[in-house]
């Protein structure tokens, strides 16, 4: 069985060059919906990881994704990344 996406976790980002527009209409800094989409690209990796090796590096990119996106939410609030 598939990863369901949900319209208000995970936006669509096919323009990051401009503000993105999720599925719900709610407009999220292109930065931010980056780093969502690489939390779910990492979550899709681990639930398929067939190996040790797969598991381990697919843990590795999850916790660096969530890095990420923990970091540009700080810059956004510090506003050194604009809305």
């Amino acid at each position: 069985m598939g990863k369901v996406k949900s319209p208000f976790l995970y936006p669509s980002a096919e323009n990051y060059g401009q503000l993105t527009t999720c599925v719900s209409g709610c407009h999220i800094n292109p930065e931010i919906a980056a780093a969502l989409e690489a939390i779910e690209v990492a979550r899709n990796r681990f639930d398929y990881a067939d190996s040790p090796e797969l598991i381990d590096a697919a843990i590795y990119e999850l916790t660096a994704a969530e890095l990420r996106l923990r970091a540009v939410i700080r810059m956004t609030q510090a506003g050194r990344v604009s809305l």
